[in-house]
């Protein structure tokens, strides 16, 4: 199954133990107590910030500063997240439709603590699933 060997790949069961039985139609059941289901949600949020982080195209400005390439759904997404939270935002769209923002060194930090990053680069944010496909297939 299509979605069985994604969540076995994408780190969402990284330490945990599960049993896994099958069910009708050839779908997989898992069983997890409430402990194993909140590390599944802390697994899958490290997923997301780093499928996220990996899609952004980010360009360090020789002045200072940055800038972020998104496509539409990406930006979509991060609005939707309050990646942008406390930043005034401002935009141009490329030939290719992509949003191009201008950050300064300042917004490019609150951006990332908006994103939940800590210490050594990790980050943790909260997607809904749909959200994530949709940022995946952007």
């Amino acid at each position: 199954d299509v979605q069985w060997n994604a969540m076995k790949s994408s780190q969402a069961l990284s330490g945990i133990d599960v049993k896994v039985t099958s069910g009708q139609g050839g779908r997989f059941i898992i069983v997890m107590d409430s402990s194993q289901w909140q590390l599944m949600q802390v697994n899958m949020k490290v997923v997301y910030t780093q499928t996220i982080m990996q899609q952004i195209n980010v360009q360090a400005q020789p002045g200072g500063g940055y800038i972020l390439i998104l496509k539409p759904s990406q930006y979509d997404i991060l609005i939707n997240i309050g990646a942008f939270r406390g930043i005034t935002v401002s935009y141009d769209i490329d030939p290719r439709g992509n949003y191009q923002i201008k950050l300064s060194s300042a917004d490019w930090s609150t951006f990332q603590v908006n994103l939940g990053a800590t210490e050594g680069g990790a980050y943790s944010i909260k997607l809904a699933p749909a959200q994530f496909e949709q940022f995946k297939t952007a």
